[in-house]
């Protein structure tokens, strides 16, 4: 499984659509972009962060 499927699925169980945003965790080297909307763009981000 990808870090971006486990992430996306990480932020739907928190209740966050994930479809919309500027949030790019990292993978190594490669970026990973996941879109959330923009309201739930800073709880996104705490989440991804703490992943």
């Amino acid at each position: 499984m990808k870090l971006e499927q486990l992430l996306r699925g990480l932020l739907q169980s928190e209740n966050i659509v994930v479809f919309l945003s500027d949030i790019t965790p990292y993978e190594g080297d490669i970026p990973i972009p996941i879109h959330v909307p923009l309201d739930q763009k800073e709880k996104a981000q705490k989440i991804v962060d703490l992943f």
